[in-house]
């Protein structure tokens, strides 16, 4: 049984829980992030986050930014790992 589509617009919505990053891909010119969650107060269990951007800036869970060095050293030591 699958779950009917739903689409969330809002990042209030989006973002009500912690989204675990499964990968990231570029799409029709989007950058399509694949989401899991774990929270079972919400009816859904993650889905696929589109961005349209020219630039980014991507922060720690202390609102630190973080450098593309130092997510690609998060990167190497996560995969190292396996």
């Amino acid at each position: 049984m699958h779950l009917p589509l739903e689409i969330l617009n809002n990042p209030v919505d989006i973002f009500k829980v912690e989204l675990e990053i499964l990968y990231a891909d570029i799409k029709d010119n989007l950058v399509e992030i694949s989401c899991n969650q774990h929270d079972i107060n919400f009816d859904y269990c993650g889905g696929n986050l589109r961005l349209s951007c020219e630039n980014i800036e991507v922060f720690d869970h202390s609102f630190n930014k973080m450098s593309i060095d130092a997510l690609d050293k998060i990167r190497r030591e996560y995969w190292d790992k396996l």
